[in-house]
């Protein structure tokens, strides 16, 4: 841990949003591997931010995929006696999951977007959005099968659901 914390002493000397970026992610997932889900979600928002500053989706959707699953982790941690806690952890998962699957359509690389959408259909299905985590799928395997033909997401639907 000593160590990516230097690495993001370093990354905030350089003050290039991208490297900032890589290093509280780095710290993020560090600290979530201790289970400390509250430092680890501070690290990915503070990423999230920074990956804003850069224009790339790939980043920006990388950071939204790690605090859905951070928030996903907290949603499973926390007791059903806990139902606020549990509620608000599962929102924020969901939320950061849709986003993910919005811009993941601007990925550089369709096999990339391919892991995403997968990556977040299981989180979904941990959550029990069991719709949603068969929706993204579907796109999944229509990416997989002709990326040229396969059709742009809405992300655009009444029930907040993943087209």
């Amino acid at each position: 841990m000593h160590d990516i914390l230097a690495a993001l002493r370093r990354a905030e000397s350089t003050g290039r949003p991208w490297v900032l970026c890589d290093a509280l992610g780095a710290a993020g997932r560090s600290y979530r591997r201790l289970g400390a889900l509250s430092p680890a979600l501070a690290m990915f928002e503070q990423a999230l931010r920074w990956s804003r500053v850069t224009g790339g989706a790939d980043q920006t959707v990388d950071v939204h995929c790690e605090l859905c699953e951070t928030h996903t982790l907290q949603y499973e941690a926390t007791g059903p006696d806990d139902t606020l806690r549990r509620q608000s952890a599962r929102d924020h998962a969901r939320t950061h999951a849709h986003e993910a699957a919005r811009l993941s359509v601007h990925a550089t690389d369709a096999r990339w977007e391919v892991t995403v959408l997968l990556r977040l259909s299981d989180l979904l299905d941990r959550l029990g959005d069991h719709d949603d985590a068969i929706e993204l799928q579907v796109r999944a395997l229509r990416q997989m099968s002709d990326p040229a033909d396969a059709p742009p997401p809405d992300a655009s639907t009444a029930h907040g659901t993943l087209h």
